[in-house]
């Protein structure tokens, strides 16, 4: 008996992404679980209407504390976690119903080929034989954290088998659709991650605020060749430099003067002052 594949999908608004994501796997796989974080558009629809089954979560922003969630909704033997806005193309299908039906592996890392602003990237750490998830594993292989961008970690003894590129079996990943779209995304992220290292007692540095964005740049422009995509891999590397920046000043800005909501406070506080000279503060 073929052991049964559940594809994962978490989702926020993703009616355009979607089809072709489910359009992807829906021919190969036995279950497909979407949870959805009570998105405002179709996304609901359109997953059902490829048969999915639907769960909602509570809307957080970003996918990565849902996971653990809808792992424990897939009823296969196997599961392939998916994103809204990626692609399973038929070579990689092929692979993985070969993975799962010889059993002498657990989990599968997969190549993947990113798309920045319409065009494959070759270099950055995101060309397809630098940029490989284990998004593919027997059930209860894996570790569920809400860590952001790093959620699934085998667990000790999970034999883990690395595909390697070979130019038709990479899972395609249309990250962005051009940079206004990296730049909000990276404006999220880094509050998160922000209040993530804040929560977690991480103080800021200067040290740190200015080396990060240095050593981000160099590594993903040179020895990760982002030089390879020319004018397109400089601004990139630049904004991955800006995302190492902006995720140390948001921690400082956070530690030495509180959240946003502290600061309208403390606006008012001034304002009333300004009214009122002879009013405390």
């Amino acid at each position: 008996m073929n052991p049964r594949i559940s594809v994962v999908i978490n989702t926020l608004n993703e009616e355009h992404n979607l089809p072709l994501a489910l359009d992807s796997v829906c021919r190969w796989v036995d279950d497909i679980v979407v949870v959805d974080m009570h998105s405002n558009d179709r996304t609901a629809t359109v997953a059902r209407a490829y048969g999915a089954r639907v769960f909602l979560y509570e809307r957080l922003g970003y996918a990565d504390p849902a996971r653990a969630f809808a792992l424990a909704q897939a009823t296969g033997d196997w599961v392939l976690v998916l994103d809204a806005d990626e692609v399973v193309p038929a070579a990689l299908a092929a692979q993985l119903h070969a993975i799962a039906r010889r059993g002498d592996f657990d989990a599968a890392d997969l190549p993947y080929q990113n798309f920045v602003g319409g065009v494959a990237v070759r270099g950055l750490g995101w060309g397809p034989t630098q940029d490989h998830h284990v998004r593919f594993f027997r059930q209860g292989q894996m570790r569920v954290t809400g860590e952001v961008h790093n959620f699934f970690h085998p667990l000790p003894g999970t034999r883990v088998l690395r595909l390697p590129y070979q130019g038709d079996n990479a899972l395609l990943h249309f990250s962005y659709t051009d940079y206004t779209s990296v730049m909000e995304k990276i404006n999220r992220y880094t509050g998160i991650e922000a209040q993530t290292k804040q929560g977690q007692g991480v103080r800021p540095s200067l040290l740190r605020e200015t080396a990060l964005p240095v050593r981000e740049f160099l590594l993903t422009f040179l020895v990760k060749r982002g030089y390879r995509d020319g004018r397109h891999g400089l601004r990139l590397a630049v904004l991955l430099a800006l995302y190492k920046y902006l995720r140390e000043i948001k921690l400082d800005e956070r530690v030495q003067r509180g959240t946003r909501e502290d600061m309208l406070n403390r606006y008012r506080q001034l304002a009333r002052q300004a009214i009122h000279p002879k009013d405390p503060l």
